[in-house]
C-alpha cells in the first residue's frame, strides 16, 4: 500500500508522500513518510525514515531509519543511518522548554548548569558564574571553595 503520487516508485511499500515531488525517486525503500515540497526526493532504497519540511532530507539516497525536519535540512550524508536532524545550518540555539535544556554553538545548559566550550577547555557554571574548568589534559581547577559536603560555593 501507497500514497506516493508522481513516484518513479518500483517495488516499494507502506509509504507516504504529500507534496510536490516528495519521495520522486522511491524504488524498494519502505515504510517512509515524506512531507512536504521535495521532501525525500533522492531517497532511492532507505526505509523508516520520517522527513518533514521543504526539501527536508533531500539528498538521502538509501539511509534508513532517519528524522529529518525543517525548512531545508538533510543528514550529515546521503547513506547515514539513524541519525536524527533538526533544522538546516542557519540555526543556532535549540531548546526543550519542558525538560529545561539549551544548545548553542558552543554551550549546553540543563537546570541552570551550562557547559561552554571555549579555547580547548571545557566551563561549567551556575548563576552565570563558572565553577569549574577542564582543560584538555584533563586537569580540572575549582573556581571558589568547596565546603565539606563537596560542595562548591
Amino acid at each position: 500500500m501507497n500514497a506516493l503520487l508522481g513516484s518513479t516508485g518500483q517495488s516499494h511499500n507502506y509509504n507516504t508522500a504529500i507534496g510536490h515531488s516528495a519521495g520522486y525517486d522511491i524504488t524498494t525503500g519502505n515504510r517512509n513518510f515524506f512531507g512536504g515540497f521535495q521532501a525525500g526526493y533522492n531517497n532511492t532504497t532507505g526505509s523508516f525514515n520520517s522527513f518533514g519540511g521543504y526539501q527536508a532530507g533531500l539528498s538521502n539516497t538509501t539511509g534508513s531509519n532517519n528524522i529529518v525536519i525543517g525548512n531545508g535540512p538533510d543528514a550529515s550524508s546521503a547513506t547515514v543511518s539513524n541519525e536524527i536532524t533538526l533544522g538546516n545550518t542557519s540555526i543556532t540555539a535549540f531548546r526543550i522548554p519542558g525538560l529545561n535544556i539549551s544548545a548553542a554553538s558552543n554551550s549546553f545548559t540543563i537546570n541552570g548548569w551550562t557547559i561552554t566550550e571555549s579555547g580547548g577547555s571545557l566551563y561549567f557554571a551556575t548563576g552565570g558564574t563558572n565553577k569549574m574548568k577542564l582543560d584538555a589534559s584533563g586537569n580540572l581547577d575549582v573556581v571558589g571553595n568547596v565546603n565539606s559536603n563537596a560542595t562548591i560555593t
